[in-house]
């Protein structure tokens, strides 16, 4: 039995509220910090952004290989299998106008036996995915001789009357110019073309002194008119005044005469989106080959360029 006043109990007793105050303590300061971490509050961000009217063309360079005279050359022959160029909206306004533009050469290539004077981006046809394949800006010379095909008359760039071929990798299409004004004044006259075209082998139609004229009237000093290929193709065609050159455009909204009256069915753009345009941060899609034509010489062809230019 303990004593009276037995000191040890009380120790014991001391020992254990100590115990007990120091866990309700611990307690507390648990939850006093679980309760300071919930403490939260907002920050309000805002932010404006400007107006700007930019894209991303990728890939940035295109390179077809072996390709024959009369070939394709399609995502099989380009060098790292590209079959399309992406056109991205990285700007913060719509686009509603997508078109591009080829350099040409500056003469005719064709018999002069040099793969330099030819310019890779007159081959490139680009499709928008519910279409054929179509040249951008595809660029044509008059030839000095028509060879065994039948005009209206010789070719003779001083008088306006010009002939030559829209050549279209395995095939072409002979077409005939005649001025009306019987000057180096190709502004206004009859335009006709092959209504087959010829091939390796077939001849076509090498007549075209029963072919349906097309008019073409000045636009801006240029003669302009629209012509439908065989195929269904349509293009806005545009020869200069002086006669020495005829560009099938269809996809250059810049080149003469497109989005005229006198070339109704063609805008020259590739995305005409002024009620479905590309947004910030979508992206378009140019399907591309090259269609290189029979008589070019093999080697390596100059380099072109393809200029993608957008409109807010």
């Amino acid at each position: 039995m303990g004593r009276k006043g037995d000191k040890t109990q009380n120790r014991i007793s001391n020992f254990g509220k100590r115990h007990t105050f120091l866990a309700i303590s611990l307690i507390l300061i648990f939850f006093f910090v679980s309760d300071i971490n919930a403490i939260e509050d907002t920050v309000t961000i805002s932010v404006n952004i400007s107006q700007l009217t930019l894209v991303d063309i990728n890939p940035s360079n295109l390179s077809w290989n072996n390709v024959l005279p009369g070939g394709v050359g399609d995502s099989t022959k380009e060098a790292n299998n590209y079959s399309s160029v992406w056109i991205e909206n990285i700007g913060s306004t719509n686009i509603s106008y997508v078109w591009f533009n080829n350099t040409y050469p500056s003469s005719l290539p064709f018999g002069t036996g040099n793969s330099l004077n030819y310019d890779a981006a007159n081959f490139v046809v680009i499709s928008n995915g519910t279409g054929d394949f179509q040249f951008v800006n595809r660029v044509e010379y008059p030839e000095n001789d028509s060879l065994y095909v039948k005009t209206h008359n010789p070719p003779d760039i001083t008088q306006g009357n010009i002939f030559g071929r829209l050549r279209n990798s395995s095939y072409e299409y002979f077409w005939e110019f005649d001025s009306s004004t019987g000057t180096q004044n190709c502004t206004s006259g009859n335009f006709y073309i092959s209504t087959v075209p010829k091939t390796q082998s077939s001849t076509g139609d090498a007549d075209l002194t029963d072919n349906t004229a097309i008019i073409f009237s000045d636009v801006s000093g240029y003669g302009v008119g629209e012509v439908q290929l065989p195929n269904g193709d349509i293009y806005c065609v545009s020869i200069p005044q002086n006669c020495n050159y005829v560009m099938f455009n269809k996809w250059n909204r810049d080149a003469p005469g497109a989005g005229s009256s006198a070339c109704s069915n063609v805008t020259g753009y590739f995305i005409d989106g002024s009620t479905d345009p590309l947004v910030p941060g979508e992206v378009g899609k140019a399907n591309i080959k090259v269609y290189v034509p029979f008589g070019v010489p093999y080697g390596p062809v100059k380099d072109g360029t393809l200029t993608v230019l957008v409109q807010a």
